[in-house]
Order: structure tokens, then sequence, then C-alpha cells
């Protein structure tokens, strides 16, 4: 089961960083304003821990689509930043 896998795979992560599985990736709202060219589309991705508790973090979405991070993938947050397990 994904809670198992999660608790096991936090073992090997040398910083003791939590496993959290991606839950939704969620463009933001601008409205009717414009981001400037060449700017990496911030979005919002709902992340929950082994023990079910939720969080929330801004990422871009260029950077999730280069290191290929998708809803339920695992990942840790290390400075800040989504990382594959």
């Amino acid at each position: 089961n994904m809670r198992s896998i999660m608790e096991k795979t936090y073992e090997y992560l040398a910083g003791g960083e939590r496993i959290f599985r991606i839950l939704r990736i969620s463009e933001a709202d601008y409205g009717c304003e414009e981001l400037p060219e060449n700017t990496d589309v911030p979005v919002s991705v709902l992340l929950e821990d082994a023990s079910g508790m939720e969080m929330s973090i801004t990422a871009g979405d260029e950077e999730l689509y280069g290191k290929n991070l998708n809803a339920g993938d695992l990942a840790f947050v290390r400075n800040g930043k989504l990382f594959h397990v």
C-alpha cells in the first residue's frame, strides 16, 4: 500500500525529508492579468504525506514538466523545490 511504500522510502533519503504523494497540480487564476514572456507559469501543487497531512506548495509548470512530476507521483521537498523519489 502507498503508506508503507512512503514510510520505507523515507528511510533512504539523506536529509530525512518526508515523502509526499502529489494529489493535484492546478494552475493559478490570474484573471485578466498576463504573465511576462518567458515566465514559468506558477502552479499550485497539493501534497499528502503518509500520515494523511496535506500541504500545498507553488512550483513552476515547466519545472515540474522537466522533472516529469505528475499527480499520483511520490516526491519530496528540498529547499522549496519538488523532486522525484
